[in-house]
């Protein structure tokens, strides 16, 4: 059964994050409101469907990864982050475009700093916020 299918929404994307970080999940959040078309679905990293499409969790600990399911492209740091953006379309494609103006090793670096930094930047909620219906239709094991 593909992802698309379990959750009855035709997802075109998935952003595998990690689940006990609260910067990607209020990233997640906003992303989720920016998805007006519904083309994104997420799963954490080291779930049910990150095995299912061999994202090991262990090794991309600190990595956002977005598979692109029609032809299973895989998009990992900065380059993830712009295909989110390309995805939700309308200006977001735009920044896209001109952020990808910027040498990969450069955005990657950015990528990286925020990335070590982010549990202590944006700790996690202390209380489980509990998704909108819509936002639980995209959410994958």
């Amino acid at each position: 059964m593909t992802d698309a299918i379990a959750n009855s929404t035709p997802a075109e994307y998935i952003v595998f994050y990690d689940g006990n970080c609260g910067f990607c999940s209020r990233s997640i959040r906003i992303l989720h409101a920016m998805d007006r078309a519904d083309l994104i679905h997420f799963a954490p990293l080291g779930g049910e469907t990150a095995t299912r499409h061999s994202v090991a969790s262990a090794s991309h600990a600190d990595t956002v990864i977005v598979i692109r399911l029609l032809d299973h492209q895989q998009f990992e740091k900065s380059a993830a982050a712009l295909q989110c953006l390309r995805a939700v379309g309308g200006m977001h494609s735009c920044a896209a475009a001109l952020l990808s103006c910027i040498p990969v090793m450069l955005r990657d670096r950015l990528y990286d700093l925020i990335a070590r930094h982010r549990h202590s930047l944006f700790p996690p909620h202390q209380v489980c916020d509990i998704p909108d219906s819509r936002l639980q239709k995209k959410l994958l094991p």
